[in-house]
């Protein structure tokens, strides 16, 4: 699986494109804002990770196009809260996976 490419802002900020102005790209701008409440499908553990990501995303990160990922993570999020111990390596790593491309991770 090829590595995912570095966002245009990242390599802007490196200085990648002063050697080669000619491949300076131009990202999706993201589209929609995220809904200011958690969906009502998710039971109440889940909503409570969902605001708690929200919350502590840094600004910007999330919008309309990562509510999927985002209920998806708040439920993995809520079952870790419930039962730390029963949960899986590979659902804590798939976790973990999620929380970083959201923003959260010491990195």
């Amino acid at each position: 699986m090829p590595r995912p490419r570095t966002a245009t802002a990242i390599l802007e900020a490196r200085g990648a494109f002063k050697k080669d102005p000619q491949r300076e790209r131009i990202d999706p701008e993201p589209s929609g804002q995220l809904r200011d409440t958690p969906p009502e499908h998710l039971n109440p553990e889940q909503q409570k990770a969902w605001q708690w990501i929200v919350d502590t995303a840094p600004k910007g990160v999330l919008y309309q196009s990562d509510e999927i990922m985002l209920m998806m993570a708040s439920c993995l999020l809520a079952e870790y809260k419930c039962d730390p111990d029963g949960m899986t390596t590979s659902r804590i790593a798939r976790l973990e996976t999620q929380l970083g491309k959201f923003g959260l991770s010491p990195s």
